[in-house]
């Protein structure tokens, strides 16, 4: 046992289980052997390693508490779900004010999309430490994903008393914004990125919302931002939205060129994102790019949903259109759009009974 200390204090983490593993054959009664195999493995994330050291454990004893909590944690980690959680209800039933344990049980509830027991066992966390913030954050959470807004307001506000978190900050704005208090959620949004300078989503939705409001410049400073963070994130997704959010930027500012690059760059990362080729396609026409325009449309039609269509085609090519009824081959453009979404606009409505309605 000392020889695999020693191996895992000098980070020889493969030489310290296999020096777990000759003393456990040297004795195979010792469940403690395995138990700190399991350990290591978990805490340097070998999480197959310490489901099996684990599991070996609890064949010497079954009710083993230390090994059976370890086993809940290395299967949660390593995405086992069912059988994860069968072991935290197991260990719970025992150890019913492990807050460890609660919180990720909880979580993984959270991830699995069943709020309502996310919540139920994130307030037994909450009570088995009510020092801690991130039982309400997670009650919050939950109550967000149910659409229950208010709810989830309360509770983040909670939170916020205990640990004022980017993380959370920017659930509360999200909270708000779900009920219209758009510009108070922009000044948690920006209190996120205060308390957490490296948080690149935080800094996206400020740049969305000034957008919404109209606060171009900034919007253009904040999605730059936005980008330079998912890039250092290494994060495609976050790296597309903020990209299509740039070229809008670019494009509210007048800087069509620039639009163009930016769209073209979310299109690299996502090819079949419709939002930023409906940019793309407005910021070509307004560099007089016409018939590359109606080709990026046609593209964009193909991949977009109703509301896209409605949202980032047509309702934006009106708006350029009501500031220059003259942009060659708006028009054009806009008739193909409209076209479509009648098309789309019949198929929805042939499938549910109702009666059709024209976009404004």
């Amino acid at each position: 046992m000392r020889v695999a200390q020693a191996r895992a204090s000098a980070g020889d983490v493969d030489g310290a289980l296999f020096a777990y593993e000759r003393a456990f054959n040297r004795s195979p009664g010792n469940g403690s052997l395995l138990k700190e195999a399991g350990q290591l493995a978990y805490e340097t994330k070998r999480y197959s390693d310490a489901t099996r050291f684990f599991r070996r454990a609890l064949s010497l004893d079954y009710n083993d508490q230390r090994a059976l909590r370890g086993l809940a944690f290395a299967l949660h980690a390593d995405g086992s779900r069912d059988e994860a959680v069968y072991r935290y209800f197991r260990y719970l039933d025992t150890n019913r004010d492990d807050y460890d344990a609660l919180l990720n049980l909880s979580a993984l509830f959270l991830d699995s999309g069943e709020y309502e027991q996310a919540i139920e066992y994130s307030e037994r966390a909450g009570r088995a430490d009510p020092a801690k913030a991130a039982p309400l954050h997670n009650i919050a959470l939950a109550y967000f994903n149910l659409g229950k807004f208010s709810e989830g307001e309360a509770s983040i506000r909670r939170a916020l008393t205990i640990d004022r978190s980017g993380d959370s900050l920017r659930l509360l704005g999200l909270l708000l914004e779900s009920q219209d208090k758009t510009e108070e959620a922009l000044e948690h949004y920006k209190e996120a990125c205060s308390v957490s300078p490296q948080f690149a989503q935080a800094y996206l939705d400020v740049a969305r919302l000034q957008g919404e409001l109209g606060q171009y410049p900034d919007y253009l400073v904040n999605a730059q931002k936005a980008v330079e963070l998912f890039k250092n994130d290494d994060n495609r997704d976050g790296l597309e939205a903020a990209y299509w959010n740039l070229g809008w930027a670019y494009y509210s500012s007048g800087e069509w060129e620039k639009s163009t690059e930016a769209s073209r760059k979310a299109l690299d990362l996502e090819p079949n994102s419709a939002p930023p080729r409906f940019n793309l396609a407005l910021a070509l026409l307004f560099q007089g790019q016409s018939d590359e325009a109606k080709k990026e449309y046609k593209r964009a039609v193909k991949n977009s949903s109703i509301s896209n269509l409605k949202a980032d085609g047509i309702d934006d090519l009106q708006a350029a259109l009501r500031k220059r009824p003259d942009l060659p081959g708006g028009h054009e453009c806009l008739d193909l759009l409209l076209t479509e979404y009648g098309k789309l606009e019949t198929q929805r409505l042939g499938d549910s009974g109702l009666t059709k309605t024209q976009p404004s």
